[in-house]
């Protein structure tokens, strides 16, 4: 069940979109609008799913997401979902050795994101 949910978003205008609809679904939400920020809600809120945004202005998402893997170790990991306008395979396959579980291509639309939530869910 997915409980708290860590947005890496510098775009305010995605980022309210992305938390509207999870408090519609109950679902606690910490904004990051930075990589380095992200690294610190990260470490202090545990959440079970982070939404990462790739281009951020100071760690890119794919650094981000080497270091919530490092940081975990061998605890159970974290889903961590991309959020990217640049969907083209070279991205994704450097998403996914980054240490992403997955990916929603950008413009992301409420329903997409619902679904997407209800699926980790299950």
């Amino acid at each position: 069940m997915i409980h708290r949910v860590l947005i890496v978003e510098d775009d305010s205008v995605v980022a309210d979109m992305v938390t509207d609809v999870l408090s519609a679904l109950n679902i606690e939400t910490f904004i990051a609008p930075s990589g380095q920020a992200a690294l610190a809600l990260y470490s202090e809120h545990d959440p079970d799913l982070v939404l990462l945004d790739i281009a951020l202005p100071d760690l890119n998402g794919f650094e981000v997401a080497r270091q919530i893997r490092e940081k975990e170790g061998t605890t159970p990991r974290t889903h961590i979902t991309m959020m990217t306008a640049y969907a083209q395979s070279f991205f994704v396959s450097k998403g996914f050795e980054a240490g992403i579980d997955d990916y929603l291509s950008k413009p992301i639309l409420p329903q997409d994101l619902e679904d997407h939530v209800a699926t980790l869910a299950l």
